[in-house]
C-alpha cells in the first residue's frame, strides 16, 4: 500500500510540474506583451511605480490609474 501511495504522489508531482511548464509556455508571451505595454506607458507618462490593484502588495489608490493607457497600448477595450 505504501508503494502505491508513493507512486501516486510521484505522478501528482510530475503532473504539477508539467502543468507549470505548460502554463509558462502559454502565458509567457502574454505576460511579456503586457509588461512591455506597461513599461512603454510608464515611460511615456513618467511613472516610477505601477502597482497591480489585484495584488496584496502596497498600493497608493490616490495615484493615476494607468489601466486605460495600457489597454490602449495593447489595442483592447
Amino acid at each position: 500500500m505504501k508503494k502505491l501511495a508513493d507512486e501516486i504522489q510521484q505522478m501528482q508531482d510530475k503532473a504539477q510540474k508539467d502543468l507549470q511548464a505548460k502554463q509558462e509556455v502559454v502565458f509567457g508571451p502574454i505576460e511579456k506583451k503586457l509588461n512591455d505595454a506597461v513599461e512603454k506607458v510608464s515611460k511615456a507618462n513618467g511613472y516610477e511605480y505601477v502597482m497591480d490593484a489585484n495584488s496584496p502588495a502596497f498600493l497608493y489608490k490616490a495615484g493615476t490609474d494607468a489601466t486605460a493607457a495600457v489597454k490602449k497600448e495593447l489595442g483592447i477595450q
